[in-house]
C-alpha cells in the first residue's frame, strides 16, 4: 500500500466528487458521503492505495495546517481592525 496526495478537482450537484493525483495522472469520481465532510474544490486528501484502489482517505494534514493558519490571520486582521476602530 502507498500514500499520495489528491485534489478536489470537482463536486457535482448531484452529489459525487473527482479527486486528482497528479502524480498518477490518475482521476477517481466517487460518492460524496465517503469523503471527509470539510472538503471543497481546491482541498487536499491524502489517499491510502492497494495497487490503484483507495482504501483509505484522509483530509491531508498539511492542508489542515494552513487552513487553521489563514483563519488565524484573518481572525487577527479583524481583531486589529476593531481595535483601531474603536
Amino acid at each position: 500500500m502507498k500514500q499520495i496526495n489528491a485534489i478536489v478537482k470537482e463536486i457535482s450537484q448531484e452529489g459525487y466528487v473527482t479527486l486528482l493525483a497528479k502524480s498518477l495522472s490518475k482521476e477517481w469520481t466517487l460518492e460524496m458521503d465517503i469523503i471527509p465532510v470539510s472538503v471543497q474544490i481546491g482541498s487536499w486528501l491524502q489517499l491510502t492505495l492497494d495497487d490503484v484502489r483507495i482504501v483509505m482517505i484522509e483530509m491531508d494534514q498539511e492542508d489542515i495546517v494552513a487552513s487553521r493558519i489563514a483563519v488565524d490571520r484573518k481572525w487577527q486582521r479583524l481583531q486589529d481592525k476593531r481595535k483601531k476602530g474603536n
